[in-house]
């Protein structure tokens, strides 16, 4: 059995090597690199399950770790794969490739100054003291090449879900029968931190609509200001709708929002989780005509502290990029700046860690807008504040999420 397993696990090394060989010629040109992946392995019709959150999760490490291993994966380097291997995360489908190709080798350390050791001496042919991270990226958030911030970055984001029930007894009840573990954020209590590969998707709880599933940090953009109960709001880049829902249960029945976005098909997935939750304080569609107590602009962006959710984007994201979101994410602030009543809020965020997009853009827009100050954070969970005192710096490293950058203005005069 032992030497079947070997064989096992050299054969899916194999494979790996020759899905990955179709990824490369896109690595830095194609954002949606996932979805090209799970086109790959639909092909192979023969993969089960497991195999397909192995070559995925080997795929992701990849990713991750590429200045790394990326020579060595072109040569089919036994040290890449055996890298690799040992650094992707301790699953069911990576145990026995595991077992096989770093035996006796210890879980990886969360510091990557101890991976660096380790490799330099079991993988001695790879470049392990290159940087992780983008040159450019230094410049924009030079707190992501230190710990722990830089060691944060290097994982993957745990699953997060928001609880939207008041039945939350009931909830976790049918989360103890599905055998399912979780603890409570300790910043907050609708966060939930999910333990485990799970689908929490496939459950009733989540079919009635008793929870949605949303990082925390992106939950506390919302939850770190101010939004009375009663108000109506518009969300202007709602997507999907996350913050949208969440939104509507701040405001509560006596309140509204008003969700709107260029693309269609994420309004029509908004509708179907309003629907679910029984949120019915929740619109679709902006005649561009009501002024709001407070517009969510939750930017589009370079999605820089969703890195650890999204690694891929590390390669496909460049300096000029981050530059040409900040000119779009300007305009938006000045598009809907004069959608507010008086003392109403506007209220920028984007799951950026660079400077450009975060506080530039917002001292840019009060540098002309002396009708708006910045307002404090109601709370501030533990984060620092961002670098020039204008916003809120959700920070991976401080409570296990992505990352993200949350602005108040009000409209004063």
């Amino acid at each position: 059995m032992a030497a079947d397993g070997a064989s096992i696990a050299r054969n899916q090394a194999h494979t790996f090597l020759a899905l990955w060989a179709t990824l490369v010629p896109y690595l830095q040109t194609d954002r949606m690199l996932p979805a090209r992946l799970d086109r790959q392995l639909r092909l192979h019709r023969q993969f089960g399950s497991r195999d397909r959150r192995l070559y995925r999760e080997l795929a992701y490490t990849a990713f991750r770790y590429l200045p790394w291993v990326e020579d060595g994966l072109k040569e089919k380097s036994d040290d890449a794969v055996r890298a690799l291997v040992w650094l992707s995360h301790d699953l069911a489908a990576t145990r026995l490739v595991k077992s096989v190709w770093c035996e006796g080798w210890p879980l990886p350390a969360p510091a990557i100054a101890e991976k660096q050791r380790r490799l330099q001496t079991q993988a001695s042919s790879l470049p392990v003291s290159r940087p992780l991270l983008p040159e450019w990226f230094r410049g924009e958030c030079p707190e992501a090449f230190h710990p722990p911030l830089g060691d944060i970055l290097q994982t993957r984001s745990p699953l997060w879900i928001r609880v939207q029930t008041d039945d939350v007894d009931g909830l976790a009840a049918e989360f103890r029968a599905q055998g399912w573990t979780w603890r409570q954020s300790v910043v907050q209590a609708d966060a939930w931190r999910i333990d485990g590969e799970k689908d929490v998707t496939d459950s009733e709880a989540f079919r009635k609509g008793a929870f949605e599933v949303q990082d925390l940090g992106s939950q506390l953009v919302l939850e770190s200001i101010d939004v009375p109960v009663g108000s109506r709001w518009l969300d202007a880049c709602a997507g999907a709708g996350g913050k949208t829902l969440q939104l509507a249960r701040r405001v509560g029945s006596e309140g509204h929002v008003t969700a709107d976005d260029l693309r269609p098909a994420p309004l029509e997935e908004l509708r179907r989780r309003a629907e679910r939750g029984g949120l019915r304080n929740v619109s679709v569609g902006d005649d561009g005509r009501e002024l709001f107590d407070g517009v969510l602009i939750d930017a589009p962006c370079s999605g820089t502290g969703t890195w650890r959710r999204s690694p891929h984007l590390k390669t496909s994201t460049n300096h000029e990029g981050v530059v040409r979101s900040a000119v779009a994410q300007t305009d938006l602030l000045e598009t809907y700046a004069p959608r507010l009543h008086l003392g109403g809020r506007l209220v920028y965020a984007t799951c950026s860690l660079c400077r450009t997009e975060n506080e530039d853009v917002v001292n840019g827009f009060l540098e002309s807008h002396s009708d708006y100050r910045a307002e404090r954070p109601i709370h501030e969970f533990g984060y620092r504040r961002a670098r020039d005192e204008t916003g809120l710096t959700i920070d991976p490293a401080v409570h296990d999420s992505d990352g993200f950058y949350v602005a108040c203005l009000q409209r004063v005069s």
